[in-house]
């Protein structure tokens, strides 16, 4: 295989984009004050060739404009995008991507995502199957990932204006709308479906739990007994966490002191369902936690819960502090009670990559 360096190249100067082809065909609702800040191409070679079973680190494209870049993770047979910035955002952005292949053909795209000012980067934007990245045609398998990030400058916007593709409603409106998301989690009126957590029992609404989660849609989309009695019973959720993970799925967040409570029993829950916001907002949580007191429980954890990033760290923060860890009384409690854990968890620590 290829060394990174010989993966990933960026094409940063007009000569070297000979793409023409548009992003997404876009529609407005009304007159838009939204300006096109960056607009970039990031060219990946031979990744098509990659099989779907072949381990590949994660990709991260150079920061263009100085403010923006793109991040691959793979997953099995799947590919996550996300997207990062090097600051904090003054205003909302518009974020398209289109992925074409050396033909400039277009294998897969992505309409316009929202991320709002106060957002905590990396944001997840999309999943897709790493056969979608394949070319049958391809001579050298290159693919090219076009990027479009528009601001929207909201001291230039009226209370009316919208934009079409992942809907950004201004200020009172958008308001409004997550006040109402708010009333109908605390209150759940008109709701269809009961979850049974541990003899606690929780109400929610199949269209919406359907909407965030790829389980709850293919489990409200068939004929299961979940769907035909209204019923869902769950034994392997703590009854605080799985509140949480209702809360986020309505809200978009969690309550303020609940990752600092539950931040690995939400990860788990979010990886079970396939929130993968909630499980980015895990992951960077823990990351900021780390120390040597729980070190061997985060690694443990993604044994179970795939959190690379989460892994990675942990793993990096073991090698540089393994004294410290050593010392603790985690691991004198593993090392008595689960001597075979503390073994695995040494030769993953062993047998991983360096982390550069």
């Amino acid at each position: 295989m290829a060394s990174r360096q010989e993966i990933v190249t960026d094409s940063l100067t007009k000569s070297e984009i000979v793409l023409q082809v548009p992003i997404v065909p876009r529609s407005y609702s009304c007159l838009s004050k939204a300006e096109i800040e960056v607009d970039f191409k990031w060219t990946i070679e031979r990744l098509a060739f990659f099989a779907e079973s072949e381990a590949v680190d994660s990709f991260t494209s150079n920061e263009f404009e100085s403010k923006y870049s793109l991040r691959l993770d793979f997953v099995n047979t799947y590919v996550k995008i996300y997207f990062l910035s090097s600051f904090k955002l003054k205003y909302p952005i518009l974020v398209e991507i289109a992925i074409f292949n050396e033909k400039s053909e277009i294998v897969c795209q992505h309409k316009q995502c929202s991320i709002s000012s106060n957002t905590r980067f990396p944001e997840f934007l999309f999943c897709t199957e790493r056969t979608k990245l394949k070319s049958g045609n391809s001579v050298s398998g290159n693919i090219t990932i076009s990027c479009k990030v528009e601001s929207i400058n909201k001291n230039q916007l009226t209370g009316k204006e919208t934009t079409i593709g992942k809907m950004v409603i201004i200020d009172q409106h958008q308001d409004r709308i997550l006040h109402q998301l708010e009333e109908m989690f605390e209150k759940m009126p008109l709701s269809d479906i009961t979850f049974n957590i541990r003899g606690q029992k929780f109400s929610a609404h199949k269209s919406i739990l359907a909407v965030r989660s790829p389980v709850f849609a293919a489990m409200f989309q068939h004929p299961t007994k979940e769907m035909q009695s209204n019923q869902v019973k769950v034994k392997d959720i703590d009854p605080g966490v799985f509140q949480e993970v209702l809360r986020f799925i309505y809200t978009g967040k969690t309550e303020s002191t609940a990752m600092d409570k539950m931040a690995p029993g939400l990860l788990a829950a979010a990886d079970k369902y396939i929130l993968e916001d909630l499980k980015s907002c895990c992951e960077t949580h823990l990351i900021r936690q780390m120390s040597a007191e729980n070190c061997l429980e985060l690694l443990s954890l993604t044994i179970h819960h795939p959190a690379e990033h989460l892994r990675k760290y942990a793993i990096d923060y073991f090698r540089r502090y393994s004294d410290q860890v050593m010392k603790t009384d985690n691991w004198k409690t593993m090392k008595e009670e689960n001597l075979s854990v503390l073994c695995d968890l040494q030769q993953m620590v062993l047998s991983a990559a360096p982390i550069v």
